[in-house]
């Protein structure tokens, strides 16, 4: 309890104390019931210091959890945290194609937080060189766009038009990007699908 409390609030000092006195391993830092990781509540409380702490000690950023079983990198890009995202990319082995339980990838998830930031982030240096689709689909086959669209963010949607996002596909109600900005009814939103 000490050292997950420590690694939500960015006490790095307990954090280390913990680590280095080996009252904790860094591999099974997790708690029985959750399988909640001291990264994971690093990642989801923007610590960056504590991120970084613990992915050089080994922490492992593709360690499912809770309910959901997702990773360290999706609770991240959940709320947006553009820094603590770039980290886990660029400096551990943090796979940005896995999906949680409800088939939510980096993407999807930059998408839901509508932080335009992460989402630019996302396309620029990951989907531009790859490694996901724009139109990657949901378990329930929705795109990013159609997220967007939903949400009624017309930054979102003009970025992901931009970045070649297809308008006419459709999720598993048959609904396109076009009908859920209409239930949203963000205006902005349906002039940039209509275009």
């Amino acid at each position: 309890a000490e050292y997950h409390s420590a690694c939500q609030s960015g006490d790095l000092a307990t954090v280390k104390k913990l680590i280095d006195s080996h009252a904790i391993t860094i591999d099974a830092d997790f708690d029985p019931v959750e399988r909640v990781t001291g990264l994971h509540w690093a990642a989801i409380n923007n610590k960056l210091s504590v991120v970084q702490y613990l992915s050089k000690q080994g922490a492992d950023p593709n360690f499912k959890s809770n309910s959901l079983n997702a990773t360290p990198l999706h609770w991240a890009a959940r709320y947006g945290y553009v820094y603590i995202v770039d980290y886990l990319l660029r400096n551990s082995d943090a796979d940005v194609t896995i999906c949680d339980d409800q088939g939510f990838n980096a993407l999807h998830l930059a998408v839901n937080s509508s932080n335009i930031m992460l989402v630019c982030y996302i396309l620029y240096f990951v989907v531009d060189t790859g490694l996901l689709d724009v139109d990657c689909r949901d378990s329930q086959n929705r795109t990013p766009l159609l997220w967007a669209a939903y949400q009624g963010d017309p930054l979102t949607v003009s970025l992901l038009l931009k970045f070649g996002a297809n308008v006419k596909l459709a999720d598993d109600s048959g609904f396109t990007s076009l009908h859920w900005g209409v239930v949203k009814g963000q205006v902005q939103v349906l002039k940039h699908l209509i275009k």
